[in-house]
């Protein structure tokens, strides 16, 4: 069975939820020396040519274009793959940037998760041009197999330690017999657990803290050894006892309790959520009575107002009626017009703008 495929989903995973991670690795393939805080600027990792492919990580750090793949196993035609996929990803940048006569090769990597015959610090292959002018396009290779865990954590390559129990193919089945070294594996794996929980935890100083721990603690720490344990899984598919306890070990049990934690936390949320979309709701409530009874107040002040104008209007009639009956008496009684209309003036004459018709 091809075992490939769960382990380029392992390191793809890593490369996309934690991107962090790849710096460490950049800086030990190329020498590089990028702080591990470096934004990583992820590229289109599918480039169509004759075959469609889909590399395992194409990214950018300080304007420098990487590509690593991840590879199970020794291949001969990896070198031929590497240079195809280089160019694709160097045509693609170039038609990206508009220029249409330099290619800028990325720097490239494979990562060997088993050893070979022989384990070079290079792959590469050759191009020979019609005058028998020879160009070497070469691939930094990184065997991890050779890599113990201390190394992984010193040189802060934490991308590799999912693939750490590899070294120990082979061997399965004679440690699924033997106690001793059973619990030998798994005080192991009990180390790798706690140095790992250190580092998410940021319980160790910034300047040896591995490469991830930035992400936040429990993510971090959830998200690695749910990576570690898949691998392992796999590995140990035909030797279940051994494969539960180095799950546990592995921090299997503990995930689960987190697992249980975070349902938890979920059903709080979501009981929370619905709370606050009740409160929410009530308040809505409120406001619309709230609206109403604003527009009440609004109809009953237009009335209000209406019925004040009236008023002013019965009254007014009521002053002009009066002044006009006075004016009559006092016209009546023999007073001069003019007397009359300089005590009144308009207000008491009828529409005409005449005064009263019993006016002697």
């Amino acid at each position: 069975m091809d075992r490939r495929p769960i382990y380029d989903s392992v390191f793809k995973t890593m490369a996309e939820k934690i991107p962090e991670l790849l710096v460490p690795l950049v800086n030990e393939a190329f020498g590089t020396a990028y702080p591990e805080d470096a934004p990583v600027t992820r590229l289109g990792e599918e480039h169509a040519g004759k075959r469609k492919r889909i590399v395992d990580a194409a990214f950018r750090i300080e304007g420098r274009t990487f590509h690593i793949e991840c590879q199970s196993s020794w291949d001969p035609h990896m070198a031929m793959r590497m240079d195809e996929y280089d160019h694709e990803i160097a045509h693609e940048e170039a038609e990206a940037r508009g220029e249409d006569r330099l290619l800028v090769l990325p720097a490239s990597c494979v990562v060997f998760l088993r050893d070979a015959r022989s384990t070079p610090d290079f792959i590469s292959v050759e191009a020979m041009e019609f005058d028998g002018t020879i160009f070497e396009h070469r691939s930094r290779a990184i065997w991890a197999k050779q890599l113990s865990a201390d190394e992984m954590f010193a040189k802060h390559l934490l991308i590799l330690l999912p693939f750490w129990l590899m070294r120990y193919e082979g061997r399965f089945a004679a440690i699924a017999r033997d106690s001793a070294l059973e619990e030998e594996l798994l005080a192991e794996c009990r180390d790798i657990q706690e140095r790992l929980a250190e580092a998410a935890a940021d319980k160790v100083p910034a300047r040896k803290r591995p490469s991830g721990a930035a992400e936040g603690g429990s993510i971090f720490w959830k998200r690695m050894t749910e990576l570690i344990i898949e691998v392992s899984d796999h590995l140990l598919r035909d030797y279940v006892p051994l494969q539960g306890e180095v799950r546990e070990a592995m921090g299997g049990k503990i995930l689960k309790f987190a697992d249980e934690r975070y349902a938890e936390a979920e059903e709080r949320h979501a009981e929370e959520m619905r709370e606050a979309e009740e409160r929410c709701a009530r308040a809505e409530e409120q406001y619309a009575r709230a609206e109403e009874r604003y527009a009440e107040a609004e109809e009953r002040s237009a009335r209000a107002e209406e019925r004040y104008a009236e008023a002013e209007e019965r009254h007014a009639e009521e002053m002009r009626r009066e002044s006009e009956r006075i004016a009559k008496g006092l016209a009546a009684h023999g007073v001069d017009q003019s007397i009359i209309d300089e005590i009144f003036g308009a207000d008491w004459k009828d529409e005409s703008g005449e005064g009263s018709s019993e006016q002697t």
